[in-house]
């Protein structure tokens, strides 16, 4: 049996988990882009 308000709840976790996940990617992937470029130095 479902509680009345279990499918919003569970549509809302379902959402709040994929954002976590593309932001976790979205961390590693500037991270590796980082990782792989020369450090630009700055000139004033």
């Amino acid at each position: 049996m479902v509680n009345p308000g279990q499918q919003v709840l569970d549509a809302e976790t379902k959402l709040i988990t994929h954002t976590i996940r593309i932001a976790a990617f979205n961390t590693a992937t500037t991270l590796a882009r980082g990782a792989t470029r020369p450090l630009r130095v700055r000139q004033r």
